[in-house]
């Protein structure tokens, strides 16, 4: 085998197997996670229909969210490679975090037990969900690591990050507001849906069992 193809070899082997770096310490993680638990209480789906359920959730995908309110709460704008996500109180919370700390936090909810919302299922699968599938898949289980689950998840809240991403279509930020996200793939398919479609895909996967 040849140097070249020696080399090429390696580098496909280490993308379909990438090291899963930046893992942290779900113990840790539980020590420092009262302040968070006040709202993303794990034993408690429904306290807040508007917070989102953590328990269960994807690791990378936690990760990679506070990593994106560090940068807000940092004041750095929209970059055409990195999702931008803000929120009034989880920018300040997460702006000081280290990222040994964000990987703790993500690994100690990730390992929680999932929870459901406890939402009726519609009486159809919306035809609008196919639109979801390529990331979420039907069950809302994901895709990929950084495609979180929403199965399960609080139906408000879901809507009001669908809602975040059809305004950041029209590509305008507004800081004033309490939340706002862009992310490249996501606000260009909201951006093609009707607000009764986003209705439908909330209540669509906050429906579906997490597990």
């Amino acid at each position: 085998m040849s140097y070249r193809i020696f080399f090429l070899t390696a580098m496909i082997l280490a993308l379909a197997n990438p090291v899963r770096a930046g893992e942290g310490d779900a113990a840790a993680g539980k020590r420092k996670a009262a302040p968070c638990l006040e709202c993303h209480n794990a034993g408690d789906a429904i306290k807040y229909p508007s917070i989102p359920i953590l328990a269960g959730q994807s690791r990378a995908y936690l990760a990679h969210q506070m990593y994106a309110f560090r940068r807000s709460g940092q004041g750095r704008g929209v970059s055409p490679t990195k999702e931008f996500r803000h929120h009034a109180i989880m920018d300040q919370l997460v702006i000081a975090l280290t990222d040994r700390e964000i990987a703790d936090f993500a690994t100690f909810f990730a390992a929680q037990a999932c929870r459901d919302s406890r939402a009726n299922m519609p009486a159809r699968v919306p035809l609008i969900v196919n639109r979801c599938a390529a990331c979420h898949n039907h069950e809302g289980r994901g895709n990929y690591s950084r495609a979180p689950k929403l199965a399960g998840q609080n139906r408000l809240y879901l809507l009001n990050q669908l809602q975040a991403f059809f305004r950041s279509a029209g590509g305008v930020i507004d800081w004033t507001l309490e939340i706002d996200r862009h992310h490249r793939i996501m606000t260009r398919q909201m951006g093609m849906v009707s607000e009764r479609d986003m209705g439908d895909i909330a209540a669509y996967y906050a429906a579906l069992p997490c597990q």
